[in-house]
């Protein structure tokens, strides 16, 4: 196998992250999406003049992205653009948490092959949709989950594992699913759940964030 300086790797992942957000900026300057952001500008404008989340707003995916923007709007002019723009940078920063993810499972070397193969599929982001919020609230899960084990991560974890689906509430079903046939094996294996304290904190910050919007979603 070829040896390749650990530098010239660093460089060539910081061209391809860096890459991933000039295309998503070139993409939100000049693509003409009336649909995707236009639909969040709206639903942000009306957030703002006071209508009621989900009686008066549709919100197709949960009010996690509606809420962020809307606190972003207090710092910065939102438009078709600069939204578009927001959701290039964090996918971009979830391009290096992968990179950093990869490294620390693997070697430097496959994380850029990795990291590489990502780009070629899906080198910056199409739409202003919520998954690439709720995505790289994921891969920042993953990445407290690897970096030690101590309280302080998982309660980190659990935070992030929150805020993934309040980006998009219909990922609650896969963390579910995954949670119950995790802990089902390690039941039939009779082994200690490790993620104990991630779940507990998970299904706490979760009951109390659908107790909130269920009775009192204007917020």
């Amino acid at each position: 196998m070829i040896k390749i300086n650990e530098t010239v790797i660093y460089f060539f992942s910081f061209i391809i992250i860096l890459s991933s957000f000039y295309l998503g900026y070139q993409h939100s300057v000049y693509n003409q999406d009336y649909h995707h952001s236009f639909f969040i500008l709206k639903s942000l404008i009306e957030y703002e003049k006071g209508l009621k989340l989900f009686d008066d707003i549709i919100l197709q995916y949960g009010p996690g992205q509606l809420i962020f923007f809307n606190f972003l709007g207090k710092f910065i002019n939102l438009n078709l653009v600069s939204i578009s723009l927001f959701t290039s940078f964090f996918y971009s920063i979830n391009l290096l948490v992968l990179f950093r993810i990869f490294q620390k499972i693997s070697s430097t070397y496959i994380a850029f092959l990795l990291l590489l193969t990502i780009y070629l599929i899906h080198p910056y982001n199409i739409y202003p949709w919520p998954d690439y919020l709720s995505g790289l609230c994921i891969t920042m899960f993953f990445y407290f989950f690897l970096k030690e084990n101590s309280k302080y991560s998982f309660f980190l974890c659990s935070i992030f594992l929150f805020l993934a689906i309040f980006f998009r509430s219909t990922y609650i079903l896969n963390i579910l699913f995954s949670i119950i046939c995790y802990s089902f094996f390690l039941f039939i294996y009779k082994k200690k759940n490790p993620l104990k304290l991630i779940f507990v904190y998970f299904f706490i910050l979760t009951i109390v964030y659908f107790f909130i919007f269920f009775f009192n979603v204007n917020l």
